[in-house]
């Protein structure tokens, strides 16, 4: 997967054919298959907020949750419609979540797929720009 600014993004496959790629045109929750990740918490805590949070998402009927396990290939997916959003919590006080070389890349190959990306540090709205400095990111085929 690569991107360039202002020139879109791309994909090579393994026979080395190069392919533009683009993020789904999924509009709906329940047609959405989404990646969120299980952080790095394996106390009760963590794992109730985990689980608390999936359990919403799926109460709101989308279609699938994943857990990739890797940041970075979540936002690739997003922006070659094999997701249709992700996102991934962290905190710099908690030390956890990804940091700006895990989601650098993947907010340029979503946006210039025609995705979004978004910081989701202090709450989600549809005009928080990501913030390559935090550890919470939401990347989406739309708004």
């Amino acid at each position: 997967f690569w991107a360039i600014k202002g020139r879109g993004a791309f994909m090579t496959n393994c026979e080395g054919i190069t392919h533009t790629i683009s993020v789904s045109d999924t509009t709906s929750i329940p047609n959405a298959v989404l990646s969120m990740d299980a952080g790095y918490g394996r106390d009760e805590e963590e794992v109730n907020k985990y689980c608390s949070v999936q359990s919403a998402i799926l109460r709101k009927r989308v279609r699938h949750i994943r857990v990739i396990g890797v940041c970075g290939l979540s936002m690739a997916y997003v922006a070659c419609g094999r997701l249709d959003a992700g996102f991934e919590e962290g905190s710099w006080e908690l030390n956890c979540g990804p940091k700006i070389w895990d989601f650098s890349g993947g907010k340029l190959l979503v946006e210039e797929a025609g995705g979004v990306t978004r910081d989701i540090t202090d709450r989600i709205s549809k005009d928080n720009e990501l913030d390559l400095m935090q550890r919470s990111v939401f990347s989406a085929c739309s708004s």
